[in-house]
């Protein structure tokens, strides 16, 4: 998955110089954007649960010394997952067959982007961001016909990579496309300290002003 992640990202190194051919007209600086798509797990247990959650996503962007953009965004989270095995009051349940989870998050965290296309139609950008997200998972299932229940929740530090591109369709709309790494390592014994990586695939539109 890293490796064709890298040959997309080499693809489109190449592809900047073909595409960008033609300039559009400088904007004031500040842009406005949504988008939604799947974020995968990169960790096979998570995955195994959750083979993948919906992600909502808005940011509100500025732009400053041409070629950098500074950006907050605020996301939502959601998926339906079948555990294997529940943790309640510190021990391990082994579930009959399958049971259900439900996870719940919110994220906020500030992005900086390189951009040195923004005046060309076709954006090409790389960039970094951090922050927190508030995930709440749930599970329930039967161990030997008696059912079984938890929840937990934590605040937990996240980081990502990203790269991605704007396609100019207007002067001041464009449609987005954007892939992320992201960093997450909780601490509750509940989420079994697995980190909570995850690969993110995102399209939607860009609005500049």
């Amino acid at each position: 998955m890293r490796f064709s992640t890298s040959i997309i990202l080499l693809a489109a190194f190449i592809a900047v110089p073909l595409l960008s051919h033609a300039k559009t007209e400088a904007r004031c600086g500040l842009s406005a954007g949504f988008v939604v798509g799947p974020s995968i797990p990169d960790n096979p247990d998570i995955r195994d649960e959750f083979m993948y959650l919906y992600h909502f996503e808005a940011n509100a962007k500025y732009y400053f010394l041409k070629v950098f953009s500074i950006s907050g965004d605020l996301a939502y989270q959601y998926g339906a997952g079948r555990p294997k095995r529940l943790w309640l009051e510190g021990q391990v349940h082994e579930l009959d067959g399958r049971g259900r989870s439900f996870w719940r998050a919110m994220q906020s965290w500030g992005t900086l982007r390189l951009e040195p296309l923004r005046n060309y139609p076709f954006n090409f950008y790389l960039g970094a961001g951090a922050g927190y997200k508030y995930i709440v998972l749930e599970r329930k299932g039967r161990e030997r016909q008696i059912a079984l229940s938890n929840s937990a929740d934590e605040w937990i530090p996240t980081g990502m990579g990203i790269a991605g591109f704007d396609i100019m369709l207007t002067e001041f709309f464009a449609y987005r496309l954007e892939g992320r790494m992201t960093f997450a390592e909780p601490k509750d014994e509940f989420f079994e300290e697995k980190d909570l990586n995850a690969l993110e695939f995102l399209t939607g539109v860009n609005i500049y002003f």
